[in-house]
């Protein structure tokens, strides 16, 4: 299948984001990715876990395709399904949105995709839909994540002591943010 780009990485050839479609959904490899335990702790939906049927995520993510607050992408290398990126909760009055993205397949974590993926949703919020901030946010103890806000640009915000529950320990929410000017391509 070729998959129609909405942006394409101008780092890493054959990375780009589309828009998130049914294809995407009824993908088994979608599913599987959100019962994976290392992909679901660190982005707090642990609702996963509990016996949460297709139809339950079916209905979140229709919802989401449907929301005027919220953007979700498809994330492909090489015409590959690899993870999706968020932009929720848009704020057209305060010019503000939250990113958040998902590596399901787990041979292209650890390769610097992560950066990339967040860095084009950046270029997508403040390009295309014409943001002025975008904040995102992980766990203290996901040096990955902290690592990656702070190599697109972002500027540790704040931090959330002991908010999240991983496992049976709370850990700190650091909190991120990012102006256009700030953004590291």
């Amino acid at each position: 299948m070729l998959v129609k780009s909405v942006m394409e990485s101008e780092k890493i050839i054959g990375l780009s984001i589309k828009e998130f479609t049914k294809i995407e959904l009824n993908n088994p490899d979608y599913y599987s990715w959100l019962r994976n335990y290392d992909n679901i702790k660190y982005i707090g939906r642990y609702e996963y876990f509990l016996n949460t049927s297709f139809s339950e995520i079916e209905t979140y993510v229709l919802n989401l395709l449907d929301s005027k607050n919220d953007c979700f992408f498809a994330v492909y290398f090489e015409n590959k399904f690899i993870g999706t990126l968020k932009l929720g909760h848009i704020s057209l009055v305060n010019s503000v949105a939250d990113a958040g993205f998902l590596i399901g397949d787990t041979e292209y974590k650890g390769k610097g995709f992560g950066t990339e993926i967040l860095r084009m949703g950046c270029r997508f919020a403040f390009e295309y839909l014409g943001l002025r901030k975008l904040e995102g946010g992980c766990f203290s103890s996901n040096i990955p994540a902290n690592k990656m806000f702070l190599k697109a640009g972002f500027k540790l915000e704040g931090v959330l002591r002991q908010k999240l529950k991983i496992g049976s320990k709370f850990d700190d929410h650091n909190l991120y943010g990012l102006f256009p000017d700030e953004l590291i391509l």
